[in-house]
């Protein structure tokens, strides 16, 4: 049986009367809307405060709708300029302007009928609704001039007023679920004006909330007797094998547009040992926690997913609590760590390679890297050094070289994205002087320089071990014959070390002569240089 009732909606707002049959008295349950279209968040206190607070996106509160008992559920129009608030106390649903933040009306719901949930689809505001005709749905033709309240009474729902779901792939489908007691889920075609059931199943477990996924294939279903969100194929309502399974009993969930699964958990005389679990469209276990409770209908994401409301406080077996909205930025961001592997030895002077990993339950995508910064002696505020390339396994490396001998330290970070958490690392390593053995080289002139005559040098390669064997020494001059140093030669050192070389050098002036030992395996190289004034 369907019940009309015409109603006039006036521009100005009077209080309507709290008629006994619609005087409430149950716990104050907030809960959360997000208004993508005026960048705004609203939050009903249930029975607990007189008003619904605003905030923005951010979560900074920016204002009040005042003058609103025991709010049971909100709803926004598709143009986004008005919010429509179900009140318990007084029966009825008040319209008040998103930009001033007034109530511009008020539409009775007539029969004592109680409202608790709203949802617009097919061109109406619909609502669940409890009376002592029975609990049904019922809808409200706001755009229209005198609109009309049309109440539909149905078994399903005697417990308590129904939840109401829109499907945002389908704009002429309703979804109705139990709200407690036992569970029962329906499809309603409303195109029409009036609801006609398509699908109907009973005997759900009992739960409390439920959501309709973006792309409207599923309706996830908070489980109190599964202990999991459930999801249940539209349009037939079959139960698929996917739940998403929580410590404690969910009584929330809402489902994000990529599928991420946000399930709420809240107990009336405890704490639950899990407030908040969030789930990747296909993780099966949690992939972030967080201890805050929470109740039916006080979950929401942002339009991109990429930030989670939630809405705690309300009553309890302690007494009743202001509500809370907490902005959770990148909840699905799974915890990363970062794991280095420096090498076990080092030289200076030696290029050598640390590797590492960032560990994570969720993948990494192409173009991930890390930020390295390395400390020693040489640098003891620290120098950056070129960011690392993440593959997809998630593993990195970054090649260095140091030109002194020290304990040296590396200092890794990684941003995050939406899908993984920031992660900090440091790792250092002892870096030793090279295991090869010095050398010195000393040069002097036996005479004189003049140009044309022959110039005698004495040299000289030592060594605090024993002399390369073999070792080939590399002679130039720098005077004014050219821009460059110019080859004298090369000369093989005798068996201590010394060595002789004989010049005629070309013009007047300094000239500069450079010998070099290039080193070896066992050796480092040497430089001397020495400068003599060649005479006219």
């Amino acid at each position: 049986m369907a019940v009309a009732v015409a109603v006039t909606a006036g521009t100005a707002f009077a209080a309507l009367p709290v008629s006994p049959a619609a005087a409430d008295s149950g716990q104050s349950i907030p809960q959360v809307l997000v208004d993508n279209l005026n960048h705004r968040v609203y939050v009903d206190v249930g029975n607990h405060l007189s008003y619904v607070e605003v905030f923005d996106l951010d979560g900074n509160r920016v204002g009040t709708i005042d003058n609103l008992y025991r709010s049971t559920g909100m709803a926004l129009s598709p143009d986004g300029g008005t919010l429509y608030i179900a009140q318990s106390a007084g029966g009825y649903i008040a319209a008040v302007s998103t930009t001033t933040l007034e109530t511009t009306a008020a539409y009775d719901l007539g029969g004592g009928a109680i409202p608790e949930h709203l949802a617009f689809a097919g061109g109406r505001l619909w609502f669940g609704y409890r009376a002592f005709e029975g609990n049904g749905i019922g809808s409200l033709d706001v755009g229209a001039s005198t609109p009309t309240v049309n109440r539909q009474p149905q078994a399903p729902w005697d417990d308590t007023a129904p939840n109401v779901l829109a499907d945002p792939a389908d704009p002429n489908k309703l979804i109705v679920g139990s709200d407690g007691g036992p569970g029962a889920l329906a499809v309603f075609d409303v195109s029409s004006g009036t609801a006609v059931q398509t699908a109907l199943t009973i005997g759900i477990l009992s739960f409390t909330d439920a959501a309709v996924t973006a792309d409207g294939e599923d309706v996830a279903v908070a489980s109190q007797g599964a202990h999991a969100v459930q999801l249940y194929r539209l349009p037939g309502l079959t139960l698929e094998d996917e739940s998403y399974f929580t410590d404690d009993v969910p009584l929330s969930v809402a489902v994000a547009p990529d599928g991420s699964v946000a399930a709420g958990s809240w107990s009336y005389s405890s704490t639950p040992t899990v407030g908040l679990s969030v789930f990747g469209a296909d993780d099966s276990t949690p992939r972030r926690t967080y201890p805050t409770p929470i109740d039916e209908g006080g979950l929401a994401w942002s339009a991109d997913g990429s930030r989670l409301y939630a809405v705690s406080g309300g009553g309890s077996e302690s007494g009743d609590t202001d509500p809370v909205l907490h902005v959770l930025d990148n909840p699905l961001a799974a915890t990363t760590t970062i794991a280095l592997n420096p090498p076990s030895a080092a030289e200076a002077g030696t290029p050598y390679t640390v590797g590492g990993e960032l560990a994570s339950a969720a993948g990494f995508a192409a173009g991930q890297t890390v930020h390295v910064t390395r400390t020693d002696a040489a640098d003891p505020d620290g120098v950056a050094l070129p960011d690392a390339a993440v593959n997809a396994a998630g593993t990195f490396s970054f090649t260095d070289t140091v030109t002194a001998a020290g304990d040296v330290s590396y200092q890794l970070g990684y941003d995050g994205d939406r899908y993984h958490q920031p992660a900090q690392g440091s790792t250092s390593l002892t870096v030793t002087r090279s295991a090869r053995t010095d050398t010195t080289l000393w040069l002097r002139f036996e005479d004189r320089a003049k140009v044309g005559k022959k110039l005698k040098m004495q040299g000289r390669l030592t060594s605090a071990l024993t002399i390369p064997t073999g070792a080939t020494v590399t002679i130039t001059r720098t005077d004014g014959t050219g821009p460059g140093p110019a080859l004298v030669g090369t000369r093989k050192v005798a068996a201590d070390g010394t060595f002789q070389i004989t010049d005629v050098p070309f013009v007047a002036g300094p000239a500069v002569y450079t010998v070099s030992y290039a080193g070896d395996a066992a050796y480092n190289g040497t430089t001397v240089s020495s400068t003599v004034q060649v005479a006219p």
